[in-house]
């Protein structure tokens, strides 16, 4: 039986997760997605996201310094919660099968 500690943890790391952009983003094309990713082309598409969000003179984001990111920080985070499935020998990621769809998550960009 889970408890209301158990519950408020899950939620606390499920906030922490959808807090950052980036990692909404990537849980959002995985979500549109109906086999694995690599993480060149996802961090490809993040970076495309982010350029058309940031018409300003903000500073765009570097694919390969987003790719690094995506690899060493936030697929790692969200594969350890168990949001999806990362393959670091292949470089793939995909949702995770046992959430069938996000749909319900508020995790849009």
């Amino acid at each position: 039986m889970v408890g209301p500690q158990q519950t408020l943890a899950d939620t606390s790391t499920m906030l922490k997760l959808l807090a950052d952009q980036r990692r909404r983003h990537a849980l959002d094309l995985l979500s549109a997605a109906d086999r694995p990713r690599s993480v060149a082309a996802l961090a490809s598409d993040v970076a495309d996201r982010e350029r058309e969000e940031s018409a300003t003179s903000v500073e765009r984001p570097r694919t390969e310094d987003l790719r690094i990111e995506l690899y060493h920080v936030h697929l790692p985070m969200l594969a350890e919660s168990g949001l999806i499935e990362f393959d670091r020998d292949r470089k793939t990621a995909t949702l995770a099968r046992s959430l069938g769809t996000v749909d319900g998550l508020p995790f849009s960009p």
